[in-house]
C-alpha cells in the first residue's frame, strides 16, 4: 500500500521520526556523533535528531547544539521519507540550510537505510 500525500498529512511528525530510528543502520553510523535540528514551515513542530555511535535519540525541541539545521515543509518531509519524493532531488531544491551544510546533510540521511518493499 503505497500512501497517499492525503494520508501522509494526518500522520504525525513524530512517527516519521520513530521510523528513521528503526531505520537507522548501527554498523554506518558507529563513529558518528552528529545532532541535526528540523524546523518546518507549515508546523510549529520542532525537533532535534541525534545520532550517537550507532543510536539515536529524538528531541521534540530544537537544540542551540545542533551541528545541521535544516527548515523545510513538514510535508515535503513526510513524502521524501514515504519515498513519494526523490531524496537528493528533493533535499538539493526542498531544503534550506539554516546551520551547516547540504552535504553534511545528505551525509546524515544516508545513515539510515531505506526501507525496501519486498
Amino acid at each position: 500500500l503505497t500512501p497517499t500525500p492525503e494520508m501522509l498529512a494526518r500522520m504525525p511528525l513524530a512517527r516519521f521520526f520513530d521510523g528513521m530510528a528503526v531505520n537507522l543502520d548501527a554498523e554506518a553510523s558507529a563513529d558518528t556523533i552528529i545532532a541535526v535540528g528540523f524546523e518546518f514551515t507549515d508546523t510549529p513542530e520542532r525537533y532535534t535528531y541525534i545520532v550517537r555511535r550507532g543510536v539515536s535519540e529524538v528531541v521534540p525541541q530544537l537544540r542551540e547544539d545542533a551541528d545541521i539545521v535544516v527548515r523545510v515543509p513538514a510535508q515535503v518531509f513526510k513524502e521524501m521519507l514515504a519515498q513519494l519524493r526523490h531524496p537528493a532531488l528533493t533535499i538539493a531544491t526542498e531544503f534550506e540550510i539554516v546551520k551547516g551544510s547540504k552535504l553534511g546533510f545528505v551525509r546524515f540521511m544516508r545513515l539510515f537505510v531505506p526501507v525496501e518493499d519486498t
